[in-house]
């Protein structure tokens, strides 16, 4: 799953151009590093960006986590992923 936001935080003040991206699942950090790099040197600013596993998300979510339902409540934009499966929550919890 892999989302990007472009105003996570709303009681930040944000740049029009600035990106968010939270990134849910098996992320590898020597892969995902360098092309964030490269993004940001194309860009010219910084990309702010947060990876959960799958089971953490999903521990966050049942907690409600304030992080977690700012970004579930905010304006997401699926890039790989189902939305609804996003918010949906497990039938046993």
């Amino acid at each position: 799953m892999l989302l990007f936001q472009p105003s996570l935080l709303s009681y930040k003040n944000r740049a029009h151009d600035e990106v968010d991206i939270l990134l849910v699942g098996d992320v590898k950090m020597q892969t995902l590093t360098p092309l964030i790099q490269k993004e940001e040197k194309r860009r010219g600013h910084e990309i702010n960006y947060t990876t959960m596993t799958l089971e953490e998300f999903e521990f966050r979510k049942t907690r409600r986590d304030p992080f977690v339902n700012e970004i579930l409540s905010g304006g997401v934009i699926m890039i790989i992923g189902d939305e609804d499966a996003l918010v949906a929550r497990k039938a046993d919890v």
